[in-house]
């Protein structure tokens, strides 16, 4: 009897574990604190493959896995995480990952209770102040990357008119390196993206409205710091999960910094990353009374990226040219 019941007992065990490993990999997702972190991005290689719910929990289809491959968790405002995924790991059929939080702060009593409506708060923080988009020419030093070629320059981009779609329709692109590799259609593509990134992203997040989720992160540098997430948002015919860390002035209500890491539901290929530094524009006339400028572009998607450092804004006209900026 004892040895049937053991027998029994080693079936049950051996069907779960071969069960969940046909099911694919259960992926469990806490921060350092021990609190379930809902809407991680789970990646095999470079490809976003799932999505945790709202109790930090997801799931890998065994379709998408292979031992040997890497997998790992991404969530904005944490460490990454990463593993090889084993046969250990297979058989097991779970992972449970801690993310470290690199900007949490401990919060007290009196913060919990203020900020107990985060939707609220949110608003009352905020100024609703767009990037500059007209009539002003952006100069910039650039690199892009689109693996496995790598091309440095100046851009003096220029912007006549108001809608976003035709963010900087007119660019002047001085470059450092052969571009022949790259093609100079598709470096002026993907630059592009890097400069439409900072005025999506301001868009994005002066949207937010309740159906979003909200965590406080406390202060730092004389900024509210809040996780924005929206779990699922439509968009030409897409869906897409967006996170977002954002940095406000708590004098002028001003975003300061936003990290956003985005991915396409509907194609496990296509993600992006930023980091964007914003301040109070010196254009003001042109526009709006009120809008900011960026500092510092740091965009990147799988297969390479854009960062654009020391930007400068001039009047439409009184820009220096690409070619005299990268003889300075």
């Amino acid at each position: 009897m004892w040895r049937k019941t053991m027998l029994g007992l080693v079936l049950v065990l051996w069907f779960s574990a071969a069960h969940a490993a046909a099911d694919g990999l259960k992926v469990v997702v806490r921060n350092d604190a021990g609190e379930a972190l809902p809407y991680a991005y789970l990646y095999v290689g470079r490809k976003a493959i799932a999505v945790t719910d709202s109790l930090g929990v997801g799931t890998i289809p065994a379709a998408k896995l292979a031992v040997g491959e890497t997998v790992s968790v991404s969530y904005v405002g944490t460490e990454p995480q990463r593993a090889v995924y084993d046969a250990a790991m297979q058989q097991r059929g779970v992972w449970n990952v801690a993310l470290v939080e690199t900007i949490r702060h401990s919060l007290t009593s009196e913060e919990v209770t203020v900020h107990a409506d985060l939707a609220d708060f949110f608003d009352r923080s905020l100024k609703r102040v767009p990037v500059i988009y007209y009539r002003h020419t952006l100069c910039g030093r650039f690199s892009v990357t689109d693996r496995p070629n790598s091309v440095t320059g100046t851009v003096a981009a220029t912007q006549t008119r108001r809608r976003q779609y035709h963010y900087y329709p007119e660019k002047e692109i001085a470059t450092q390196d052969d571009t022949t590799g790259m093609g100079s259609e598709n470096l002026e593509k993907l630059l592009h993206m890097g400069l439409v990134q900072p005025v999506a992203t301001i868009s994005t997040v002066n949207a937010a409205n309740r159906n979003a989720r909200y965590s406080y992160l406390g202060r730092e540098d004389s900024c509210h710091i809040f996780r924005v997430a929206f779990p699922q948002l439509g968009y030409y015919r897409h869906a897409y999960s967006m996170q977002f860390i954002v940095r406000i002035g708590i004098d002028d209500r001003l975003i300061r910094r936003v990290q956003s890491h985005i991915v396409n539901l509907n194609d496990e290929t296509w993600w992006t990353r930023s980091d964007i530094r914003y301040t109070r524009s010196p254009l003001r006339r042109f526009g709006r009374p009120e809008t900011l400028a960026v500092t510092q572009i740091t965009v990147e998607w799988p297969n390479g990226g854009v960062t654009l450092t020391d930007p400068r804004l001039f009047e439409v006209g009184a820009a220096p040219a690409a070619a005299e900026i990268q003889n300075r």
